[in-house]
Order: structure tokens, then C-alpha cells, then sequence
């Protein structure tokens, strides 16, 4: 797995949550916020396991709240899980798509697109799709990711290959994301990775990044630019 160079990438891939938005920490407060109902210690549970599989869609976190947490505490409910599930899914969703109206925007994203001037700037997250596009919409800042955003239901995987020969028809493609996962896609996809940590919610990221060579900066525009 080659790291970025200092070279100015001629294609531009970003994670949202972490990289692009101030969210991580907000998203964290509403898992544990809709868990609560169910217990201190399950929604910590599931806060715990929504910061170790960053990246990876809410349809999954809430499934495991609803399967694994619920059994290993007895939790039972009169309601079908589907009903359950939908009712979380969109108290969540709430929640979510104001801490993203609301939340700080990372400028040297913003900064790094306008000096690059990418021939392909695409957002690839485990949000929802069409939230993010709204969000991103009534934020004005849409239409500096001209080659898509995209994100779920689908998952991150599936889109990296359903995106992946468009990513490589460019010379110096790079995906900053600030998760194991959104390394783990870029490794898969084999194209150089940017680890952004200024907002990252990954537990002990340095010995990990360190181990895995993975290189790293608070600051993705200084990174290439200085």
C-alpha cells in the first residue's frame, strides 16, 4: 500500500464523518442517547461499538443493539423487531441529519479541493445517501464533490468497487478517511490513503497507524500544500 505523496492528487476521495464534518462525536451522543431507554450500560456498549467500526452504516450498530446487546442483557420487547428497528432507524436519522446541519465543516478539506482542482472529487460514506446529499445541499457544499456522493445503505466496500475504475482512470487518485475501515477500503481498492486525524474517533490510532505505516496529518491540506 503506497502512502500519498506530497504531489498534488489529481483525484480526491473523502470520507464524510470525521473528515469533512465535526460529527463523530455528536453521532457517538445519539447512539448512546436512543440506547439509553434500554440501559446505561447498553447504550456504552453500543457507543463502544459504533467508535471501534466507524465507517460502517447505523443499519448495522442498530441491529447490533436490537441482536447481540439485547440478548446479553434479556432486554425483551412487545414490538416486532422490524418496527423496532424502523422506529430507531428514524429517531436516529432525526438526530443525525441536524447534528450535520450543525456541525463544524474541516476548511482544509475545503481548502485542499480548490488548490488541487481535482478531475474526479468524490465523497464515499457510511451515512445514509440520501441525507448526506441533502445535508450537504443546504450547506452549499455539494457541488464541490462533482463526481458523486454516495453512501448507504449501500456499504463502503460495495461502492469502492462499483466506483473503483473511475477512482483509477485518474493518475494520483487519494481517499482520506479518518477510520479502519476507510483504510481497509483503500488498501482493498490498492490506492494511496490519507489517515485524518483531527476529528477521528479511532481508540489508540497511533501505535495502529505506526504499525501499519499508514501516514497521517491534522491538517490534509498542509499535508500536500507545505
Amino acid at each position: 500500500m503506497n502512502s500519498p505523496s506530497k504531489l498534488l492528487p489529481t483525484a480526491l476521495i473523502f470520507d464524510c464523518d470525521g473528515v469533512l464534518l465535526d460529527t463523530n462525536n455528536a453521532k457517538s451522543q445519539i447512539f448512546f442517547q436512543i440506547a439509553l431507554p434500554y440501559g446505561k450500560d447498553i447504550a456504552t456498549e453500543l457507543c463502544d461499538f459504533h467508535s471501534e467500526n466507524g465507517g460502517v452504516s447505523r443499519v448495522t450498530k442498530i441491529n447490533y443493539l436490537l441482536t447481540t446487546l439485547f440478548s446479553k442483557y434479556k432486554i425483551t420487547t412487545s414490538e416486532p423487531f422490524h418496527a423496532l428497528q424502523k422506529k430507531l432507524l428514524l429517531e436516529f436519522s432525526s438526530l443525525s441529519y441536524q447534528s450535520m446541519l450543525e456541525a463544524k465543516v474541516n476548511n482544509d478539506a475545503i481548502k485542499l479541493i480548490h488548490k488541487c482542482r481535482p478531475d474526479i472529487c468524490m465523497m464515499i460514506s457510511g451515512s445514509d445517501q440520501t441525507e448526506l446529499r441533502s445535508v450537504l445541499s443546504a450547506r452549499s457544499l455539494s457541488s464541490l464533490f462533482h463526481s458523486g456522493i454516495f453512501g448507504g445503505p449501500q456499504n463502503k466496500e460495495d461502492i469502492f468497487r462499483s466506483k473503483i475504475n473511475i477512482i483509477k482512470s485518474s493518475s494520483f487518485p487519494v481517499f482520506i478517511g479518518d477510520s479502519k475501515l476507510d483504510y481497509s477500503c483503500a488498501l482493498n481498492s490498492k490506492i494511496p490513503f490519507l489517515f485524518s486525524t483531527k476529528w477521528t474517533d479511532v481508540p489508540d490510532w497511533e501505535p495502529w497507524v505506526s504499525i501499519n505505516g499508514i501516514s497521517y496529518s491534522d491538517n490534509i491540506y498542509s499535508y500536500f500544500v507545505d
